[in-house]
């Protein structure tokens, strides 16, 4: 079956799906994942989105693995879910390098993700992540944010510390700005 993916711009980063949005059902397992894959060949993954089937308790914990799902990159908890919906939750230090093909894998004592009606070779569950098997009966509506790691495509890439780069220029217009008022203090002192 064809896996639906979208992957939509949101502001400095890009949303990747599989699931297309609508839960008929939630999925619960000892471990679940889903299967990414970037569009460059390797990308910072920044945020994770996922749909809550119901409330869960914490503690729960991330995993963000290489290609064959057991090599961990990052691990960190996720926060305890209040209540059914959609819930994006940012990755410790923000963000981490992945290459093209990478799993994000969860874990809980009673977690409950959405999942859509159609199954795709991208959704694993299992008892741990050595045992992660492809489920293709539903997508897990778990979702990877992602920004990638290469130079920007159609734009300029500007550091988080904005000002670092702006320093100079705002130097050089107020160097302009005192110039000018000093040639129009000049001019009328003239006059």
């Amino acid at each position: 079956m064809l896996a639906l993916s979208s992957a939509q711009s949101v502001f400095a980063s890009t949303e990747i799906a599989y699931d297309d949005g609508v839960g008929v059902t939630g999925l619960s397992s000892t471990y679940g994942a889903v299967r990414f894959t970037a569009s460059t060949d390797s990308a910072r993954l920044v945020q994770i989105k996922l749909y809550a089937w119901r409330a869960w308790p914490g503690p729960n914990t991330a995993y963000v693995t290489q290609s064959d799902h057991t090599t961990v990159i990052t691990s960190f908890p996720l926060i305890s879910i209040p209540a059914v919906g959609w819930y994006v939750m940012s990755v410790p230090g923000g963000g981490v390098l992945v290459p093209k093909e990478f799993f994000i894998a969860f874990t809980g004592p009673d977690w409950q993700i959405g999942a859509d009606a159609a199954g795709s070779d991208r959704t694993y569950t299992g008892g741990s992540l050595a045992t992660l098997a492809v489920w293709n009966v539903n997508d897990i509506m778990l979702r990877a944010l992602v920004a990638e790691s290469g130079g920007a495509v159609g734009g300029i890439v500007i550091p988080v510390n904005t000002f670092a780069v702006l320093a100079p220029w705002l130097a050089v217009i107020g160097l302009v700005g005192c110039i000018g008022t000093v040639v129009v203090v000049a001019k009328k002192r003239r006059q």
